[in-house]
């Protein structure tokens, strides 16, 4: 399980299981919205910061994605809405 956790309020954190997770996590990675070692580091159980700029740009992708039906098919469209609304309404969060 992955914990994202919003660096701003705690009571907005978001649980995901591996399965819905790694999706996620390829698409982040496809579309470069997190850079360098990070990108790698999101995949793992590591302590992964997610900066205010790289959650609003994640926010905006997915919401873009959801908007044109353009989601990867093995992007669970449930999933996606609370993500990108998770990472919208958050100041950045960490992945553990």
């Amino acid at each position: 399980m992955f914990t994202l956790v919003d660096t701003a309020n705690p009571a907005h954190d978001l649980v995901l299981v591996n399965r819905l997770w790694r999706p996620l996590m390829r698409e982040i990675r496809r579309a470069g919205l997190v850079q360098g070692e990070r990108a790698t580091a999101i995949g793992y159980h590591n302590l992964t910061a997610v900066s205010l700029g790289e959650a609003q740009a994640i926010y905006a992708h997915f919401s873009a994605l959801l908007d044109r039906a353009e989601l990867p098919t093995d992007v669970d469209l449930d999933t996606a809405e609370r993500f990108s609304s998770f990472a919208g309404r958050s100041q950045g969060f960490e992945i553990t």
